[in-house]
C-alpha cells in the first residue's frame, strides 16, 4: 500500500479494479460462448445440406443384374444386339456366298450403321442403309420362309415379303422377334449359333433358345 494514498482511495480503485476483472472474464466466457454456437450452427447447415444434396445409398446403387423390363423399340436407329452377348446385326457376305449380302453377327464395336426400326404397335419392319449406294434396304426373310434356315436379308422394300416382326417380351430379358406368316418362325443366329460372321435366319420359335433374344440399344 502507498503510504501517500488516503485509505479511502485506495478502497475505491480496489473495487472499480475487481469489478473490471469480473467484467473481463465474464466477457471472454460470453466471446467462446458466441464462437462455439458459430461453430455448432455451420456444422449443422453442413450436414444438412450434404443430407438434402446426397441421394440415399439405396437410390445411387447401381444394379448388379440386367434389366429385364427395356422399353420396346419405338421409331428410330438402334443396334440390334443378342441379349447378353457382345454380337449385333451388321449387314455382311453370307457365309459360303461372298458374291451375296445378308444380316450376319459381328462385334458390336465394329458396327458403323445402325438398323431403321419403323414401329406400329409390336409390329415392326427393319432397314438398313448402304450409302455408297445411296440405297435404304427392307430387311425381310428370304421366301418362302417356312423352314429354318432362310437367311435375313437386304430387300427393296416393295420385294421385302417376310419383313414385318412381331415384338414379344420375354421373361427373362431382351425381346423375341417372331417372322409373319413364317410357320413359327422367330429371328435367330442360322444353327442357333451366334459368333462373329454368322448370318441372321428364320429357326423354329424356342424361348429357351438364348439366341432368339435380342435388344435394341442406341449407338
Amino acid at each position: 500500500m502507498n503510504p501517500h494514498q488516503p485509505q479511502s482511495v485506495l478502497s475505491t480503485y480496489e473495487r472499480l479494479e475487481s469489478r473490471r476483472a469480473r467484467h473481463r472474464r465474464i466477457g471472454f466466457i460470453i466471446a467462446v460462448i458466441a464462437v462455439a454456437v458459430a461453430i455448432l450452427a455451420t456444422s449443422l447447415a453442413i450436414g444438412i445440406g450434404m443430407t438434402e444434396g446426397e441421394p440415399n445409398a439405396e437410390e445411387v446403387a447401381p444394379s448388379t443384374t440386367v434389366s429385364t423390363s427395356a422399353p420396346a423399340p419405338v421409331t428410330g436407329e438402334y443396334l440390334l444386339r443378342v441379349w447378353d452377348s457382345p454380337w449385333c446385326a451388321t449387314a455382311g457376305p453370307e457365309p459360303g456366298n461372298t458374291e451375296r449380302t445378308v444380316m450376319v453377327l459381328t462385334h458390336c464395336a465394329n458396327v458403323t450403321t445402325p438398323l431403321f426400326v419403323e414401329a406400329d404397335g409390336d409390329t415392326i419392319r427393319l432397314s438398313v442403309d448402304f450409302p455408297e449406294d445411296d440405297w435404304r434396304a427392307c430387311l425381310s426373310i428370304d421366301a418362302p420362309a417356312d423352314g429354318d434356315g432362310y437367311l435375313l436379308g437386304p430387300y427393296a422394300c416393295e420385294d421385302a415379303a417376310f419383313a414385318d416382326f412381331t415384338v414379344g417380351r420375354h421373361t427373362d430379358g431382351g425381346f423375341t422377334l417372331s417372322i409373319e406368316d413364317s410357320a413359327g418362325r422367330c429371328l435367330d443366329a442360322l444353327d442357333s449359333d451366334p459368333a462373329d460372321g454368322t448370318a441372321l435366319a428364320a429357326w423354329s420359335c424356342d424361348e429357351g433358345t438364348p439366341s432368339q433374344r435380342f435388344e435394341f440399344t442406341t449407338m
